[in-house]
């Protein structure tokens, strides 16, 4: 699965969050997150033929970050579509202009005076025309997006999301829940968080050794000093003389034990006789 960014997750939520799909065209869906008041519009005239972005200015930085938002939603869609993760009902344009702006319908109502110039009311306080300077959406008096460049390559391609409804599929909802990872990424996160979990607990396990290994000794000889020196008592011995049998394989340990002044005598004898 791929990688999504900040702005397809933004996005993709957007296609989760339809309430009734069939009632909806994804332009409008996508007039916030895209095409935002004073930021971007698409304008398609020749009934799709051709588009062109309306920007706030001509500057290379502001064409570069609107040209790469567009190429990045194809991106994502095409991968939707390809994935089966949406159902895409695409419409044909009937109408010869056509504006994706915020506050805006997807099928614009322009009309066309005696002088060839377009004017109709986006939403109150602003107004789309075409003059002298070509495409302008005007607010409040001012120019606030005008047209900078021409996206024709892009337009069929674009139109074909835009100006469609848009079914998002269970899986696709699934990867939403799940913070955009699939099945098997959260496997993998599963089986990684239980390797870490069995490392401490080595961790611990080693650590608790060292500390035996170090304080047995020391706990030893405070005993021996405190309460004096122990003895064996007669099943412990029986039980070390088990443990020693079982450890010799080739050899036969003959065990003699004899109290004299209360110490153990221990003869080991071999069984390889000349």
């Amino acid at each position: 699965m791929r990688y999504f960014s900040p702005l397809e997750k933004q996005i993709v939520s957007a296609l989760i969050g339809l309430k009734n799909p069939p009632e909806n065209v994804f332009g409008m869906v996508m007039q916030p997150i895209l095409f935002s008041k004073g930021k971007l519009a698409l304008l398609v005239v020749n009934q799709g033929k051709n588009g062109m972005l309306l920007l706030p200015n001509r500057d290379l930085k502001t064409i570069t970050t609107s040209m790469t938002e567009m190429v990045e939603f194809i991106s994502l869609m095409e991968f939707l579509e390809k994935e089966r993760l949406i159902y895409v009902q695409s419409f044909p344009m009937t109408c010869d202009v056509s504006l994706f702006y915020e506050g805006s319908s997807i099928y614009l109502d322009i009309t066309r005076d005696e002088c060839n110039n377009f004017s109709s009311t986006i939403s109150p306080g602003e107004s789309f025309v075409c003059n002298s300077n070509g495409y302008q959406v005007w607010q409040m008096g001012s120019v606030v997006l005008s047209t900078v460049c021409g996206v024709d390559d892009l337009c069929e391609r674009l139109l074909h999301y835009l100006n469609a409804m848009i079914y998002p599929t269970e899986t696709l909802r699934g990867l939403v829940r799940n913070d955009f990872l699939t099945d098997e990424e959260l496997q993998c996160r599963a089986q990684l968080k239980e390797a870490r979990k069995s490392v401490r607990i080595s961790t611990i396990a080693f650590l608790l050794s060292i500390c035996s290994i170090v304080v047995s000794p020391i706990v030893s000889v405070w005993v021996s000093n405190h309460y004096g020196y122990s003895t064996l008592s007669e099943k412990q011995l029986l039980r070390l003389e088990s443990v020693i049998k079982k450890m010799c394989k080739t050899d036969t340990v003959v065990y003699n034990r004899r109290l004299i002044n209360d110490e153990p005598t221990f003869k080991v004898g071999s069984k390889n006789k000349d």
